[in-house]
Formats: C-alpha cells, structure tokens, sequence
C-alpha cells in the first residue's frame, strides 16, 4: 500500500470511528476513490519513458499490467488533469513502450468548456517548453469559440505543438472536432519513438 493509498485507508477508518451517517461515508469514499487519478499536469516522463520495458512499465502501474501481460499488449488508465477527465493508453510492441496517449473529449459545447480546454492546452505546453525547450513547431488556429448553433462551421484547430527530442517525439494539441451536427472538444498528448513517421 503506498502513500496515498494507506492515507486515503485512515481517513475512511476515520470516519467510521466517528459514526457518521451511511451518506457522509459513501460520498467521502467516492471523492478518495478519485484521488489516485487527479493531477495537476499529468504524468511524470522521469518515471514513464518510452522505450521503457513493460517489466520497468508494471512496477510503476501493477494495478493494470499483471506480471505475465502479453508484451505487445495496450493497456490504460484514467486520470484527471486540472479538472478535465481523459484516459492514457500504453502500447507495447516486444516488451517496450512503443507510444502513448492522454486524450480528454469534451461533450459540452459552450465558451466556458471551450476556454477550459484551450486553457489546460496552454499550460500543458509551457510545461513542456520549460522541460524540453522551444517546440519544433507551434501552431495557433482559431482560439476563440465559434458556437455552431449561431456560426456554423465543421471543425476547426485551436492550438498545436511538436517537439523532438533525442528520444522522442510527441505532440500536445487541442481541436474543435465537428461535422455532422456532432461536435466535441479534445485535448491530447501525444508520445512516439523519436522515428515514428507520424505526428498522430
């Protein structure tokens, strides 16, 4: 049990010892159940790397990789980032880390969600720019909110960026899907060997 799983466990037991009502409970234990899950950038590339092998991969996550998992298997995770509820997927090919993902899609189409989204894009690439330098592209599209009930449109990107390193290369963006008379926000970080021919 690590630490935040064994103070998530006292406080519960603490709220039990002090016989609060069924209700209190239930909701205490929901929001501990979320904890695990909620960060405020995402996770750490000094322990998640790709390249790495799943053996090194388990360690870090042996609640989704069990010990025999097949090493070209994909596995994921949910995970919170600054109030945006997305999921990373992992894709191994011959026991290593071939790519990863985090990708949030945003249903309510509103200025508010809009500027959540394009705020969390922007933060999460001056992270990256402080960790790994000047991308090697930085695209801006349209970053205000074009309501397609009033000004119709079938998409549009807001903001890109693209770093290579030594390592790898990987992407973090945000883009106004639609089409259809569907539409969705997404958020996504995207990470690739540093040879893989695409961006996506």
């Amino acid at each position: 049990m690590n630490y935040v799983e064994r103070l998530n466990y006292q406080y519960c037991e603490l709220l039990i010892s002090n016989s609060m009502n069924l209700k209190s409970i239930i909701v205490a234990m929901v929001i501990v159940s979320l904890v695990p899950f909620t960060r405020s950038f995402g996770q750490d590339l000094d322990n998640v790397k790709i390249g790495m092998s799943i053996g090194e991969f388990q360690k870090i996550f042996p609640d989704i990789v069990s010990k025999n998992a097949d090493i070209n298997g994909q596995f994921a995770r949910p995970e919170i980032i600054n109030g945006l509820t997305g999921d990373w997927s992992y894709t191994f090919k011959e026991g290593l880390l071939d790519w990863c993902s985090w990708s949030s899609y945003v249903d309510k189409i509103d200025n508010d969600h809009f500027e959540s989204c394009y705020g969390l894009a922007q933060q999460l690439i001056g992270r990256y720019r402080k960790m790994y330098g000047e991308p090697l592209e930085h695209k801006v599209g349209t970053i205000t909110f074009r309501d397609p009930l009033t000004d119709y449109h079938t998409g549009y990107n807001v903001v890109d960026a693209y770093w290579l390193t030594d390592a790898m290369k990987f992407h973090i963006g945000f883009n106004f899907m639609g089409g259809k008379q569907e539409y969705h926000f997404i958020v996504k970080m995207i990470f690739f060997k540093k040879d893989y021919p695409y961006w996506d």
